[in-house]
């Protein structure tokens, strides 16, 4: 018989949030749903069963009511409305979502659409759009996952004759001014509690187009004509709120959850033809499809250009039309793949010269300023290296005067209120806990880089600067069989805020390590459990192979899953493991 070894609270890469002791009985799926809050059998079907009907009225929404009557008035009247986007995948679908609930209201409607580009704009309204949607003669401008910092260019709308709807879901403080405007849709006003903080944007946008539509059927339940267009219009909030990596609870767990299940039957050319360019025949649509594959080609055309081609593959592309869209797409999402690729290298070398990667300093600042640093894909590298080092980060390229670009926090540090201590030093900035973009004046840079890094240090231990793996429970004998491991398929869908299961194997036997990839930067092995050998996979784990020789004896965090691999059977993805001694 083994001897249980008390488990360590770290391992070789991560430090490791175990569960308090266990003494609830029931299956591996009933111990994580506990783990996770889910105590009683209602909670866990209520969780588990999350449904269209689930979600709260959208009256409830502080601004909706207003903004959709508002809205409905706009497309019987023959207003001319804009939607102004944002050029990221929520920004994208949320404007789809209001362009195709106008349209299938009031087909002649005059409804257009307005993104700024990313390079040349920048986040959010801007003065000079304003002007020249006001030339050309726009009435009424609905933002869709901007707008709601917006005091100055709100103010600059309202000199031009043009009304202004925000819906938005980006951070506001307590203390920060609010935008003039006809009516503000947002899920996390100071002073207007919303039930459900954690919309995305294109989540906003669906329960406003969900309420024009009922106020224009004047019904709770919507007709024949409009459903369709709701129902496919939700899937186009599922992949905005998956790409914005929202937390998949509450109505974000019912508009994922239906909108993923739909879209195999959506009647939008856009979204089908994205599915055949990057999901196989068969296979199920889950978040990490979204998340992984088809979010980034949304993302591509507005990180390298502009995302007209993306909206336009969601609005008005039909047929060989969106096939040819989609192809376009992933063809720069290939380009910036490279620009990533490339950035990375040279941006991980500046930070460990600069002393940004160790102890001392505990946010990474850089800035850059050739072709290598291009402003669209900064935001991806920056949450690159946040994975590798454990730390904020911040980059930037130099244009001129004018130094801009984006950063990616860790939890339990905002990035937004970091921003925020340094606001005298910047020109622009916005954004939420987690992500945010900023620009600022060059002579600024240097007492920016030093006062964010004090304020980080003073916030961030040194302790925290190591990754963070959370147990959901203890693996038991009969926890690492192909049953059990099957039903956790109920908790999908799986992302942040119900990310994957993930289990203590104790005191188990590495049994035949290997390495394995292109570059052999995979390690293989299997674990002797009470549940058998197990196979298991630690990507980007090669460096751990002297240390797992055949016979060591390991705790082990790892997630299990079903390996569909010629055969389906259990397979554990390796977190991290500690070596017992003895």
């Amino acid at each position: 018989m083994r001897r249980i070894m008390p488990a360590p609270t770290r391992g070789l890469t991560a430090r490791w949030t175990l569960p308090d002791p266990e003494s609830t009985p029931g299956s591996l799926l009933d111990r994580v749903l506990t783990k996770r809050g889910y105590a009683t059998a209602q909670d866990r079907d209520h969780f588990l069963q999350a449904k269209f009907n689930d979600l709260p009225s959208p009256e409830a929404l502080p601004g909706c009511t207003a903004a959709a009557t508002r809205i409905l008035k706009a497309l019987r009247d023959g207003t001319p409305i804009t939607i102004y986007g944002d050029f990221d995948v929520d920004g994208i679908t949320a404007t789809a979502i209001l362009w195709h609930t106008f349209r299938a209201i009031a087909p002649d409607a005059d409804v257009d659409w307005y993104i700024p580009h990313r390079l040349d704009e920048g986040y959010g309204l801007n003065a000079e759009a304003l002007a020249s949607l006001a030339e050309a003669g726009r009435k009424l401008i609905i933002t869709v996952d901007c707008g709601v910092t917006a005091v100055d260019e709100a103010a600059a709308a309202a000199a031009l004759g043009l009304e202004l709807i925000i819906t938005d879901h980006h951070t506001l403080h307590a203390d920060d001014p609010i935008p003039q405007a006809t009516a503000i849709v947002h899920p996390a006003l100071p002073n207007d509690p919303y039930s459900f903080s954690a919309l995305a944007g294109a989540g906003v946008a669906w329960k406003l187009a969900l309420l024009t539509a009922r106020l224009h059927d004047n019904a709770d339940k919507l007709g024949p004509a409009l459903k369709p267009v709701l129902m496919d219009a939700l899937s186009l909030a599922a992949m905005g709120t998956v790409a914005d990596v929202m937390p998949l609870i509450g109505e974000n767990r019912s508009i994922v959850r239906v909108g993923l299940w739909h879209m195999a039957h959506c009647g939008n050319h856009g979204i089908q033809a994205l599915l055949t360019a990057c999901v196989k025949y068969g296979e199920q649509v889950d978040a990490e499809a979204v998340g992984y594959r088809i979010g980034p080609r949304l993302n591509a055309a507005g990180r390298l250009g502009h995302a007209s081609e993306a909206v336009e593959l969601l609005t008005t592309a039909k047929g060989d039309q969106a096939t040819a869209l989609a192809k376009s797409l992933t063809k720069q999402n290939e380009v910036r793949q490279n620009l990533v690729s490339a950035l990375l290298v040279e941006a991980d070398a500046a930070a460990q010269a600069a002393g940004m990667t160790g102890p001392d300093k505990r946010i990474i600042v850089l800035a850059g300023h050739d072709e290598r640093w291009h402003r669209g894909v900064l935001g991806i590298a920056c949450s690159r290296l946040v994975e590798t080092y454990q730390r904020p980060v911040i980059l930037l390229r130099r244009d001129g005067d004018v130094i801009g670009g984006s950063g990616r926090s860790v939890p339990g540090l905002s990035m937004y209120d970091a921003l925020q201590h340094c606001n005298d030093l910047l020109q622009r900035w916005g954004g939420h806990h987690m992500a945010a973009g900023l620009s600022l004046d060059r002579a600024n840079l240097d007492a920016f880089v030093e006062r964010i890094t004090a304020w980080v240090n003073e916030r961030l231990s040194e302790g925290e600067l190591l990754a963070e793996v959370i147990v959901d429970c203890t693996a038991i004998k009969g926890d690492l069989t192909l049953r059990s491991i099957q039903a956790l398929d109920a908790l999908r869908p799986m992302g942040r805020g119900n990310e994957r299961p993930c289990v203590l194997v104790r005191d188990a036997v590495v049994r035949q390590p290997r390495l394995f990839g292109k570059a052999s930067d995979h390690l293989g092995l299997k674990l002797d459990t009470s549940d058998g050998l197990i196979d298991t996979v630690w990507w980007r784990g090669a460096e751990h192979l002297d240390q797992l020789a055949e016979g060591v004896r390991v705790d082990a965090v790892a997630c299990p899953i079903v390996d569909t691999w010629r055969t389906r059977r259990p397979r554990l993805v390796i977190e991290d493991v500690a070596v017992l001694s003895g």
